[in-house]
């Protein structure tokens, strides 16, 4: 695209003058490749980084299962080893330099991409420059200078290898977090002094972003100092939004104070902040630097999920107290009524507080669910002789009809046939009080 602002045209007279990738920078990138894996299969061990084959018998699902870290006896590259008939690996990943030029912090990304095959000693390795950020002395302001994408691609590596780079506007494709960063970085000293490092960049924020930030820390209370004490995943938690740090500054310097740190920043902060609705005293490193996250974590959301369920059959008690005396004004004229056979005894459930404990021993929602507020239907409970419970019927006083009958668990029991034939053949006792009542 042609250049329209000023930062633009600045920026398309520099980025052409930028010096070529050195020989180390290049060695850096091509022996620095992530994810590395090494493929083992039919007592062969083979090593795409230096081509050799290893003969090794290795118990059958051993590999699988462990993954083990294995290091190469002829190059020495480290790796997972893993069970596969692999014999061609592909990888692509990006590799950045962090550099100073003409007074602008520059960011320069390059597309790495390997070829292994088995039956070659040598594998292949290119490397082209995809992407350069200039970042202005103050921060504020980004350009890209780009290769042209697929325009029909959705990946965001897709870029056009074989065509010049020039500037873009900015694109989702061009904000990358390199997985391999040159060690040897030139910042501006405003940055370097907020606390830009080289591990930051890796484990932080993008280079870029952490760059833009540090340039910026009124914009970003507290990352200068999270960033120098190297708590990474906390920059990483409150960068992304939804944290305040100012809420948790003081956990974070207790932390500091007892050299603890946070490898989950957005779990730490659930559990300080549920910690606090607790009450559980988070200046205390005790509570502050939990030797188990994810342990206390854990507990913390129990405590808080137990503390729910009694403030919940708290209130369901007291709204229960309170519907007592409308549950026998509705349903009263209905309590007297009693009958049964060789197995069952049915009657009408006479309170509120008895369809409560009816639900708790059957394990269903016939409390819950305030069946009792219904001013339709009747609530009985089916017993055997001994008292033992079997299922809790729900009758229709409008057709008079079972609308359901459940057991433990909404279940049905055995007597399930044998309850609904009971209920229908004495359901005229039902009508006769509401015919005498009306």
């Amino acid at each position: 695209m042609k250049p329209v602002t000023k930062l633009q045209q600045a920026v398309a007279q520099l980025y052409t003058k930028l010096p070529p990738l050195t020989h180390d920078q290049r060695e850096y990138a091509r022996t620095h490749r992530p994810y590395r894996k090494t493929f083992y299969n039919s007592g062969e061990i083979w090593c795409p980084d230096c081509g050799c084959i290893t003969l090794r018998t290795i118990p059958k699902g051993h590999v699988a299962d462990l993954k083990e870290k294995y290091t190469c006896p002829h190059c020495g590259a480290k790796s997972t080893l893993i069970y596969s008939r692999k014999t061609k690996l592909n990888q692509k990943a990006y590799f950045s330099i962090i550099t100073m030029f003409e007074g602008w912090q520059v960011v320069r990304h390059f597309l790495c991409d390997w070829y292994f095959a088995k039956d070659e000693r040598h594998p292949s390795f290119y490397i082209d420059e995809v992407v350069q950020s200039w970042i202005t002395p103050d921060g504020c302001h980004e350009v890209f200078v780009a290769r042209p994408r697929m325009a029909i691609s959705g990946y965001a590596d897709s870029f056009q290898t074989d065509k010049p780079l020039a500037v873009q506007n900015n694109h989702g494709a061009y904000y990358i977090w390199a997985e391999i960063i040159y060690p040897r970085a030139s910042v501006s000293p405003l940055a370097r002094r907020n606390g830009f490092s080289i591990p930051a960049a890796c484990n932080a924020l993008a280079p870029t972003e952490l760059i833009r930030s540090l340039l910026q820390t009124e914009r970003y209370p507290g990352l200068e100092m999270l960033v120098k004490i190297k708590q990474y995943s906390l920059v990483r938690a409150f960068f992304a939004g939804g944290n305040a740090f100012e809420s948790y500054a003081a956990e974070i310097r207790i932390c500091h104070r007892n050299h603890y740190i946070v490898h989950d920043g957005r779990m730490w902060c659930d559990y300080i902040r549920m910690c606090r609705r607790l009450n559980i005293d988070t200046r205390n490193p005790k509570f502050a630097c939990p030797k188990n996250l994810k342990a206390a974590h854990d507990a913390v959301v129990e405590r808080i999920n137990r503390n729910r369920k009694k403030e919940e059959a708290e209130r369901k008690r007291k709204e229960a107290i309170e519907w007592e005396a409308k549950y026998r004004e509705a349903k009263g004229k209905f309590f007297g009524i009693c009958f049964g056979n060789d197995n069952l005894v049915i009657t009408v459930i006479q309170s509120v507080a008895d369809i409560a404990e009816e639900g708790e021993a059957m394990h269903h929602c016939v409390f819950a669910a305030g069946y009792y507020k219904k001013n339709d239907s009747l609530i009985l409970t089916a017993r055997d002789k001994a008292g033992k419970r079997i299922e809790t019927i729900e009758l229709s006083l409008k057709t008079f009809q079972v609308l359901q009958s459940r057991g433990v668990c909404n279940k049905n029991t055995k007597y399930h046939d044998e309850i609904i034939a009971l209920v229908n053949q004495n359901i005229h006792l039902f009508k006769q009080i509401k015919n005498k009542v009306a």
